[in-house]
């Protein structure tokens, strides 16, 4: 066993932790995404595959990270495979305890 080795738990939940979140999006479903569209659109963030836009403390002091789905009609599995493996290497490299997604 590695001595650095971080424990860090992965849930899928409709009742998403407060201390990590990632949130999949369409090109298309960005665009309605309430109060955080105004942001994605600010920094540039089109959904496009394999993209992320963070936002820290954006509510109740929740880390969100948004991750590109790219265009709907042609996302499969794999696509949701990256982008989970994309969250958490991301959430890793906050140094986050734990994610949901």
């Amino acid at each position: 066993m590695m001595k650095n080795q971080q424990t860090f738990k992965i849930t899928f939940s409709e009742k998403p932790s407060r201390n990590f979140q990632a949130r999949f999006y369409t090109t298309d479903s960005v665009k309605s995404a309430g109060e955080l569209a105004k942001i994605f659109e600010r920094e540039k963030f089109k959904a496009e595959k394999n993209t992320a836009c963070y936002v820290a403390d954006w509510k109740n002091g929740t880390r969100i990270l948004a991750v590109g789905l790219g265009e709907e009609k042609l996302i499969v599995i794999e696509t949701f495979r990256q982008a989970a493996g994309l969250s958490v290497k991301s959430a890793r490299g906050r140094k986050a305890q734990e994610i949901s997604i």
